[in-house]
Parts: C-alpha cells; structure tokens; sequence
C-alpha cells in the first residue's frame, strides 16, 4: 500500500517533468524513479503510519480549515446582513431625526406667530387700558369736580347754619335779658 502510494506521488510528479526534457533525461530520471521506488518499499510500518497520519492530520486540518472557512464566510454573511440593517436602521433613524426637525420647525413657527399674536393682544390691551383709564380720569375728574362743588355748597350751608346758631343765641340772650327785666319789672309793680 505504501509503495502504491509513493508511486502514484512521484508518477504525478516526476514523469510529467521527463517527459518535457527529452528521452535521454527521461532514461535517467527512470532510473532515479527506480532508486526512489526502492527507498520507498523499504520504509517501515511504522514510518508508513506516521505518514498516513500526516496525511489524516493534513485532510482533518483541510476539513476543519474548509469548515472554519464556511464559518468565517457564514459569519462574514451574517455580519454583512446585519450591517445592511443597521444601514437601513440608520436611514430610517435619519427619516425620523429629519421628520423631528420639521416638527420643531412647525412648532417653532406656532411659538412665533402665538408670540406674535400675544405681542398684538397685548399692545390692543395696552391702547385699550390706556384709553379706559383716560375716560375713567376724565369721569373721576368730573366726580371731584362735583364733590368739590358739593363741599364748597356744604361750607355756605354749615356757615349759614353757624351764623343762624350765631343768631339764635343772641336771641336766647335778649331773650333773657328781656325776661330778667320783665320778672323785675313786674315784681317791682306788684310790690
């Protein structure tokens, strides 16, 4: 078995290569070819399992690289897939970012015509406030002026009043001084 194996390795090997260079090296490497024929038939069991256990270990490790290889090519795969969704995931978070932003925008542009709006309301108020308060000035004056009118009429009642108490009491006081007399008067022609 082993020399079939070496023969069939150096038959792919070396025969190919005689052949191009013509007969007389062609006789020659036969030869070689035949030496090396010899050396391989002599190679022991032991030498023969060594070998096929680095052939084993060369296919294994073929198989476990192809698998590794499928692997990588799987995961490559997958990781190229996820990439695309994470691209797709940016581009919608973009959308959205950018549909956020025109939202703000909108509502920027409320915020400023509602400002713009109370700013208005406001200076309406303000003239408004402003000329309610000028009629309410104007009719508070009028109000004073009456007030003022009725305490100028009240101080000539109250000095009218004084001065009838003024009378009054001089009257009282003649009143008496009369009546003293009279009492006396009368008392004196009585007695």
């Amino acid at each position: 078995m082993a020399f079939l194996y070496s023969f069939s390795a150096l038959d792919s090997l070396s025969i190919p290569c005689c052949i191009e260079r013509g007969t007389e090296d062609f006789c020659e490497s036969l030869k070689e070819l035949n030496k090396l024929r010899r050396k391989e038939s002599e190679l022991t069991i032991s030498e023969y399992i060594c070998q096929m256990k680095q052939i084993n270990l060369t296919t294994k490790s073929k198989r476990i690289m192809q698998g590794l290889f499928r692997q990588i090519a799987h995961l490559n795969q997958q990781l190229n897939q996820l990439l695309l969704e994470q691209r797709q995931l940016i581009y919608k978070q973009g959308q959205l970012i950018r549909k956020q932003g025109l939202f703000i925008r909108h509502q920027g542009h409320l915020i400023q015509n509602q400002s713009h709006w109370y700013h208005k309301q406001n200076r309406l108020v303000a003239n408004q406030l402003a000329k309610t308060l000028k009629v309410i000035g104007k009719e508070l004056d009028e109000i004073m002026e009456v007030f003022h009118s009725i305490n100028e009429r009240l101080d000539q009642v109250f000095r009218h009043l004084a001065q009838l108490c003024q009378q009054q009491n001089q009257l009282v006081q003649q009143y008496h001084q009369l009546s003293q007399t009279r009492s006396f008067n009368y008392w004196y022609d009585y007695f």
